[in-house]
């Protein structure tokens, strides 16, 4: 099965729980796979469901960062770092549909959804196996990895979408 059978659309926090639970989250309780901001009119969860089970999932929150005017972001110009801003974050794809472009499809489909809005950058805490992921859906990285404590080495990246047409 193939994207070209499933096409991504905005989803309910409940409806990315358990595959939040299951994926990124294993170590909290099903309760605790929820985030603070998921219920906000700003935030957004796109996702992929086959036979009434979610598959991939992406959640889009409004929330600005300070390492876009870094030095070190010089690819980011002053008025994008100022602009509107949107987090990505909380993205998975269930085990046995990885490497079937439900990823890339609920990314984009946010990102467009995104920049119809006005958002100008998205930016993200990538988990450094998901690095090569985020390239080619050409995100921009800087070249510190940090630790998430228990989840594990991260990269700041972002893309600006105001090249996007």
């Amino acid at each position: 099965m193939t994207t070209s059978n499933c096409k991504p659309v905005q989803l309910q926090p409940e409806d990315i729980q358990q595959l939040r639970n299951e994926v990124l989250w294993p170590h909290k309780t099903f309760e605790n796979c929820v985030l603070e901001t998921d219920r906000l009119s700003s935030t957004f969860h796109f996702g992929v469901q086959l036979n009434g089970i979610t598959v991939a999932c992406v959640t889009l929150q409004q929330e600005s960062t300070n390492k876009l005017k870094q030095d070190s972001a010089k690819d980011v110009s002053q008025g994008a770092s100022q602009g509107i801003q949107y987090r990505l974050r909380a993205m998975a794809v269930r085990e046995g549909y990885r490497g079937q472009g439900f990823g890339d499809a609920i990314v984009e489909a946010g990102l467009n959804y995104l920049s119809s809005l006005g958002v100008e950058v998205v930016w993200c805490d990538a988990r450094v196996a998901a690095l090569n992921f985020y390239r080619r859906l050409h995100f921009e990285e800087l070249e510190e990895e940090y630790e998430i404590p228990i989840i594990g080495l991260h990269r700041f990246m972002w893309k600006v979408l105001s090249s996007q047409s």
